[in-house]
């Protein structure tokens, strides 16, 4: 199975396309998470991620 230049350009730009999206998706989550787990430590914490 052959790729060409172009093909595979292609591919890494899917791939570059998916990642940034994966990311756009995860770390407001992983944010979310961090401030619940601080919010439940103490007010102290949170001042830290507000």
């Amino acid at each position: 199975m052959f790729a060409g230049p172009f093909a595979l350009m292609t591919i890494i730009w899917i791939q570059s396309v998916t990642g940034i999206a994966l990311a756009a998706i995860v770390i407001p989550m992983l944010w979310r998470i961090a401030r619940a787990q601080a919010a439940q430590r103490g007010p102290a914490l949170t001042d830290i991620f507000s």
